[in-house]
């Protein structure tokens, strides 16, 4: 355990002193104590101490805007403290559509949990073995980008090919669209993450449901409907019709 704890800490220092890096990935080094089988030091032990050192060392060396990506809800377990992680994801899912169903659900529960900020890897960390060269299909590639964009953490890294210009034009297209809508989003997220960081207790995704999410009062993010085939997003904003607003949620529901 204390040579992969090292071994990281170690990595985390050359990148910052070498290429003034401000941001570090803590991520499964704490499941190498499992192998030791010591009853006195828990995986809970072990993972508390691992990403609370990851991030308190970090901010030593940076300073005070350093961060740390690790996750928020995987397994159905807070894998790390809930007062260091303002961005994560939540875990590795495959790239069919069990893995969105089940990084969603990750997700809800990391809001119920009251992470600040989170989200999945675009397309599923692992690959389909069916769905060709690419690892993944072009549609469910383009489904997750949108659910992506549209929540507090937006990331896209895995295995197979994750770039959407490999696909097609038009997933390049598309992907980019996604993209621009979040750059407008960076201000108001930045804003109301801090709120919810300074204040605790709090999530930038606060769940509705089994499904939806209203994302700090900005806009209602129906993630799946209860048939689990249809994805679509609702904007409601402070001023917009209260009664057009339940209507559409009604018919995606």
């Amino acid at each position: 355990m204390q040579t992969s704890y090292f071994t990281q800490a170690s990595l985390a220092c050359f990148l910052i002193f070498n290429f003034h890096f401000h941001f570090s990935k803590a991520d499964y080094s704490d499941l190498y104590i499992i192998e030791v089988l010591d009853p006195e030091v828990t995986w809970l032990k072990s993972r508390t101490a691992y990403y609370n050192d990851s991030f308190q060392i970090l901010r030593q060396l940076v300073g005070e805007e350093a961060l740390i990506m690790s996750r928020p809800v995987d397994y159905d377990l807070d894998f790390s403290p809930h007062d260091i992680v303002f961005i994560g994801w939540v875990g590795d899912q495959r790239g069919t559509y069990d893995g969105p169903r089940k990084a969603l659900r990750y997700m809800l529960e990391s809001g119920r949990r009251h992470y600040v900020g989170f989200g999945s890897d675009i397309g599923g960390y692992d690959t389909d073995p069916n769905a060709g060269p690419l690892g993944r299909t072009k549609e469910l590639f383009l489904r997750w980008t949108a659910v992506g964009a549209l929540s507090s953490f937006m990331e896209n890294s895995g295995d197979g090919e994750h770039f959407p210009w490999k696909f097609d034009k038009e997933t390049t297209d598309i992907y980019r669209s996604w993209v621009n809508l979040r750059y407008t989003l960076v201000p108001y997220l930045y804003s109301e993450g801090t709120k919810v960081a300074i204040y605790r207790n709090g999530t930038l995704m606060q769940p509705c449901g089994d499904t939806e999410v209203l994302f700090s009062y900005a806009y209602f993010l129906p993630m799946l409907s209860k048939s689990g085939k249809n994805w679509r997003l609702i904007a409601i904003y402070r001023n917009d019709n209260r009664a057009l607003n339940r209507r559409l949620i009604a018919d995606f529901l």
